[in-house]
């Protein structure tokens, strides 16, 4: 038996090397070189409070896809930013997504409708309401269909995880996991609702035709196993699957709910994900580039109750 190292002696090369093979640090380097060669603008290592005041966590990669236009003198901005958690599985461990009862694709479609910023807000600064987005990107006589491409994955309502022990398989949760999606959903929100104010108060956004910004939020889990697992609790099916989408309410502030879908993802299904996203983002151009003028009027409109509710009283 190998006797265990003195803990004042020196660290020598392997120790080192072992020390960060361990850690998840080589996964996320490894994630960040594919997202950035596939065109996602990745940031590693991003640290946000969660709270005003609050001390800040770490969120492992933040993505950006976005698309620009400029016609008929105006300029408008579509994108897509994910926030993503980074966790090894260890074996003989598995992730299993349990299905419930399936979402209409219509509320799978308004779920996935989370922004940060547009016009410069969708919700997140109370009495501004939305500048008439919403409307133009739920009504008309088509269908919501630019999320489509994220509809591919299957929709759960809850996951456990799964693991050998002394006595037996044991399903439950697992804690560095929950935290994991409870960081990458509460640190979109509060940045989402920074950005919107940060936007509002911005004198070069004050022209009296202001640019539309739609940004959208996702938020991901990717997990490096081999595979995920979807279970039928009313059929007992189970099946393998690479991608699936966890449907979860979830307390973001004090009295603030979010209905939110997470994305769980394996290393071999983030080609699958990144590929229905770059489907996504000209989708929603296409929807809303014909419209540019009525959201620069919403926009517009936007920035007028802004200022009226801040004005100093006289």
């Amino acid at each position: 038996m190998t006797a265990k190292p003195e803990l004042k002696a020196p660290l020598t090369h392997q120790d080192i090397k072992y020390a960060i093979n361990a850690s998840g640090y080589p996964l996320e380097v490894e994630l960040f070189h594919y997202l950035a060669k596939e065109g996602l603008d990745p940031i590693l290592g991003f640290r946000t409070a969660l709270v005003d005041g609050g001390p800040t966590k770490e969120i492992d990669l933040i993505t950006h896809l976005g698309k620009h236009t400029v016609e008929d003198g105006l300029f408008a901005s579509v994108a897509v930013r994910t926030y993503i958690g980074v966790r090894r599985l260890h074996a003989p461990s598995a992730f299993i997504g349990v299905v419930g009862a399936p979402p209409t694709p219509h509320e799978y479609r308004v779920t996935r409708t989370h922004f940060s910023t547009a016009l410069p807000s969708a919700g997140y600064l109370a009495g501004l309401g939305d500048g008439g987005l919403m409307q133009l990107l739920h009504g008309g006589s088509r269908p919501n269909d630019w999320m489509d491409p994220l509809i591919e994955a299957p929709a759960c309502v809850h996951w456990a995880v799964v693991e050998r022990t002394k006595d037996g398989p044991w399903a439950g949760g697992d804690k560095q996991i929950w935290e994991d999606i409870d960081l990458v959903v509460r640190a979109s929100h509060h940045m989402g609702r920074e950005a919107a104010e940060y936007r509002v108060s911005q004198p070069h956004a004050r022209s009296a035709f202001p640019s539309p910004d739609i940004r959208y939020d996702f938020v991901m889990l990717l997990l490096d196993t081999p595979s995920l697992y979807l279970y039928d609790p009313q059929t007992s099916a189970l099946s393998e699957c690479q991608w699936l989408a966890l449907h979860r309410l979830f307390e973001v502030g004090s009295n603030q709910l979010a209905s939110r879908v997470v994305d769980i993802v394996t290393k071999p299904g983030l080609a699958q994900y990144i590929a229905a996203l770059k489907q996504v983002v000209p989708a929603i151009s296409e929807r809303l580039y014909p419209h540019l003028r009525t959201l620069q009027a919403g926009a517009a409109e936007q920035f007028r109750l802004w200022d009226q509710r801040t004005a100093a009283p006289e």
